[in-house]
Parts: structure tokens; sequence; C-alpha cells
């Protein structure tokens, strides 16, 4: 069976199942095709898929596989990616190289114990930068309790995310301080806590001198 969206006389498209048959004998074979009106089945859910468009959220289903199937309009739109290049994320940056082993331990599990995929990562937008997107996909079963495919829901996190990172940087520094650890160390942990909070971020501490004659490089790598 095949199936595909034939364009309707109003410029619409719907979902048809098309299954072909061989005719006739073999040196002189011809192909019978039976076609039907498959929009509103359970197999390919076009109408599911319309109403998912229109949702102001990003969507998206996964095959069996674990493979990206369709992606709402929302999502294309934010990632300025068709949906070949999401499904093919480990080669087209769509997620950042980091976060590949947070997705891939997230999708075994998801697929082997039926566990929800929870997972906070990286994912590039159109215009080029990455922002931190919460996904939760969960298994879809049929009445035999089968997995059929697994939806996903994408939240935009990254000023949450971001704000969590520097309250964790500011205890960390008042902990140390707090232990008496020594300045250049401190120092150190904060030019640390700032490249990690600044992507492509340099950070260096440089003390002057008490005779104020010469600058002195405390931490960091200038």
């Amino acid at each position: 069976e095949i199936y595909v969206r034939l364009r309707r006389a109003d410029g619409e498209y719907r979902w048809f199942t098309f299954s072909p048959a061989p005719h006739g004998a073999r040196h002189k074979r011809r192909w019978c095709w039976l076609g039907m009106n498959a929009d509103e089945g359970p197999v390919t859910d076009g109408r599911l898929r319309r109403i998912f468009d229109m949702l102001p959220v990003q969507a998206a289903f996964l095959n069996v596989e674990g493979t990206s199937e369709f992606s709402n309009r929302q999502t294309l739109d934010d990632f300025g990616m068709t949906l070949e290049q999401l499904a093919a994320w480990q080669t087209s940056g769509a997620i950042h190289v980091d976060d590949h082993p947070i997705v891939y331990a997230q999708l075994d599990r998801l697929m082997t114990t039926g566990q929800m995929y929870d997972a906070t990562t990286r994912m590039r937008f159109k215009d080029g930068s990455y922002r931190w997107m919460r996904s939760r996909c969960v298994p879809c079963r049929d009445a035999q309790g089968n997995v059929v495919r697994y939806v996903t829901v994408q939240t935009d996190v990254h000023e949450l995310k971001h704000a969590e990172d520097i309250l964790a940087a500011e205890v960390k520094l008042l902990e140390m301080v707090a232990r008496g650890e020594p300045k250049a160390q401190v120092l150190e942990a904060l030019s640390r806590s700032l490249e990690e909070l600044c992507d492509g971020c340099r950070c260096g501490v440089i003390l002057i001198d008490p005779d104020r004659m010469r600058f002195r490089l405390e931490t960091g790598s200038g």
C-alpha cells in the first residue's frame, strides 16, 4: 500500500491509499491500481495533521523507529528547516552536537520501556542561534496496545534555563566564599561560570597592583 496526498479541484491536498496489484501474464504484465480516500482514516490521520498544523506550539510525530515523520507548521517555521532536515538531526545541526547523547539515551528509553521522553536540549532556530527547548514525547498505541507512533511537543524554555544556570552559579560561588576558599579559586570559578553562561565567551580577571603601575592576570588565558 502506498499513501500519498492528491490535490483536489479546490487546491487542498487529501490523503489517499493506493493498492497496486499485477494483472495479466508476466510478459504482458500490467498493474491495476485501487485508490481510496484515506484522509480521515486511522493510518495517515490527515485530519489530525491539519489540527496540529493550526496549533501555536511545536509538535511532531515520530514513527516506531523514532524518526520524525511529521512536523507541524509552527515547528518548520521556527527552525526554518524541512521535515527531512529535522529528521536528520544527527547531521543537519538541528540539535546541538553536545546534546546528542541526551537525545540517544532518551529515545532508547522511550522505545524500550515506553517511559516518556522528557529532555531539555539546544535546538537551532532559523536565525542560526541555539535555544533551550524542552521536548516531551509519549507513545500512541492502537486498540491492541501496539505502539503505532510517538507524539512530541516542544516548549521554549531558554530564558528559564538561563535563569536557573545563573542562580546555580551564584550559589556555587557563595558556597566557596562561605568555606573560605582562596580568592584565586573563587575568581577562577567565576570566570568559568561566565564562559558557560555566554556561548563563545572567554573570561579572565585582571587585578591592579597596589602601586597602580602594573596589571596582573589572576584567572583566564588572556
